[in-house]
């Protein structure tokens, strides 16, 4: 039943993609069709998972996420290390976070149309370890300003004019923005032993409330400024991606949503360049292939 799902909703969202290009010949528009079924082969892995076309190679939505926890790995990790970055490169650190999470939430919960973030509001409901949860839940929004949008668009986090609440008193003041990129506490040092020495070891480690307890500024308000720790968002998000895993080894469902997500995204952005003018690929002839 799932299957037949899928397949009519790779239909449906061909029609839609072609319907966004019809002032193009009929003959390109058959070669685009054909491009865009390519793109959207689905394989049975097994009653419960489907394998997905993906940069021209197939995955299950497990595999996919195992591949983002790869990339994570080599390419955020060594930036968190201060005893390598010196101050933990938080900027570059927070902006790779906020884009992940940003996909995840799309593989997960789809595109919030008429929305800037999509459904990153959404994952960060239930993002984080339990203790800390509500902390994501209540500054979600801050953090999204903040640590997303001004990092992405502004290159860093610029200053925010919010309504404070002390004693049931409200004013208006300015919110500025705060990282924090080490471990605190007597015993840093062999924690960073613990952190950096062994990935799987500090993926286990950040779930323990008693391991981070005095040692991390994990997501904390100071006065009025949500103040945020690149080690510890980091590892909340590799969690979070590993729990997402584990729920699609046992959830049709869940995995039906995560290949209809990564379908439509894949499909929309393949046509996204298709209207524009050739590349003549004749003026092009010392780029070696």
């Amino acid at each position: 039943m799932w299957r037949q799902k899928l397949d009519n909703f790779v239909n449906e969202t061909i029609k839609e993609c072609l319907e966004k290009i019809l002032d193009l010949p009929e003959e390109d528009k058959k070669q685009i069709e054909k491009k865009l079924i390519e793109l959207a082969e689905i394989k049975d892995a097994n009653q419960i998972e489907p394998i997905l076309k993906y940069n021209n190679k197939f995955v299950t939505p497990r595999e996919h996420l195992q591949d983002l926890i790869d990339q994570l790995r080599g390419d955020v990790f060594p930036l968190i290390n201060p005893n390598v970055t010196g101050s933990g490169a938080p900027f570059t650190v927070l902006r790779n976070i906020f884009c992940y999470m940003e996909y995840i939430a799309l593989l997960r919960f789809g595109r919030k149309r008429n929305s800037e973030s999509g459904n990153l509001e959404k994952l960060l409901d239930c993002f984080g370890p339990e203790d800390i949860q509500s902390r994501y839940r209540v500054y979600k929004k801050y953090l999204i300003q903040l640590y997303r949008h001004d990092l992405v668009h502004l290159t860093s986090p610029r200053m925010k004019i919010i309504q404070i609440k002390d004693n049931n008193k409200n004013q208006i003041d300015f919110a500025g923005f705060f990282i924090v990129a080490d471990i605190i506490g007597p015993d840093k040092n062999q924690k960073k032993l613990q952190i950096f020495g062994d990935f799987d070891q500090a993926c286990s480690l950040m779930r323990s409330s008693e391991f981070r307890k005095n040692s991390f500024i994990h997501l904390r308000l100071a006065r009025s400024t949500i103040t945020i720790n690149t080690i510890s968002m980091f590892f909340d998000l590799i969690n979070y991606i590993k729990d997402y895993q584990a729920s699609l080894a046992k959830e049709e469902e869940l995995n039906r949503n995560f290949a209809e997500n990564l379908i439509k995204a894949n499909l929309n952005s393949a046509v996204k360049l298709v209207k524009e003018l050739p590349i003549d690929i004749s003026k092009n002839k010392q780029i070696i292939y």
